[in-house]
């Protein structure tokens, strides 16, 4: 059995194991067990060398979230890559690259499924 903390559906996280019968258990407030968060650490190592590798692979410090800036990284991404490999840099199932390809006219070539629609934020 595995052990996630609870920041996403368990379907998403899920379909990436093979074994049907691997127990996969999601709890709010995981990290608070102290072999989460040595694995979170471990991730979150991971994460930064992979995207030090990315940035270095484009010849810029790659930037993060969904600002103007991120969008406009991203379609230089995708003219100077192309739609096979912009999936290399980016996460597909997020809005921004949704956007980015469907700016660049490229849905036909990198069909993304259109991101739900967005919910009126209150404060």
């Amino acid at each position: 059995w595995g052990m996630l903390d609870q920041f996403s559906k368990q379907d998403l996280v899920g379909r990436y194991f093979k074994d049907e019968g691997f127990d996969l258990r999601m709890q709010t407030k995981a990290e608070e067990d102290p072999v989460v968060a040595a694995a979170s650490v471990v991730a979150r190592a991971e994460y930064v060398r992979y995207i030090q590798g990315l940035s270095k692979r484009f010849g810029d410090t790659l930037k993060k979230g969904a600002s103007k800036e991120v969008k406009k990284q991203a379609g230089e991404i995708l003219k100077r890559y192309g739609p096979d490999k912009f999936c290399e840099f980016v996460k597909l199932h997020f809005r921004t690259a949704y956007e980015v390809v469907e700016e660049a006219g490229m849905l036909k070539e990198l069909p993304l499924k259109p991101p739900p629609e967005k919910k009126e934020w209150r404060k």
